[in-house]
């Protein structure tokens, strides 16, 4: 069975198709900046992403955009990266959604929040001028609360 706790109204449904759809939005406007439709490309451009609210150090600091530490968790740079991304918190997520209940939704969103902004506060300190994007460091957040499940178990 491929995901025992995925629901359609899960947290793993919401926030997938969420990311689905802001993909979307910036692969239309990439297409848009680039003008040649020769080509196809499922990368999303990097003034595209910066534009959208990805992980970049100074603008953190300097320019105060606190957006910044939540919204790379909806951006995803490529094709590749969404899918494995959305296939890894969809199997993380419904570990603790649905039957087995683990951890309450509410509980659930707000760790996923937090240890994605963690991770692009971590980001930024370590690598200040990088652009970065994805729900990796939530995901590895999520795999972390698992491990914790199961040694305290």
């Amino acid at each position: 069975y491929f995901c025992p706790g995925f629901r359609i109204k899960s947290f793993a449904f919401v926030l997938s198709c969420t990311q689905i759809c802001v993909y979307a939005v910036c692969w239309i406007l990439t297409q848009n900046e680039k003008g040649d439709r020769t080509v196809f490309s499922s990368a999303i451009s990097q003034c595209i992403l910066y534009k959208a609210g990805a992980k970049y150090g100074p603008s953190l600091r300097f320019g105060y955009r606190f957006d910044r530490l939540f919204l790379p968790e909806l951006l995803h740079a490529n094709l590749v990266h969404l899918c494995v991304n959305i296939f890894s918190q969809i199997q993380l997520l419904s570990l603790f959604e649905g039957d087995n209940q683990l951890v309450n939704r509410y509980s659930l969103v707000l760790f996923f929040i937090f240890s994605g902004s963690g991770s692009v506060l971590f980001s930024a300190v370590m690598s200040p001028y990088s652009l970065s994007v994805g729900a990796s460091g939530s995901l590895c957040g999520l795999l972390g609360l698992w491990v914790t499940f199961i040694i305290s178990r």
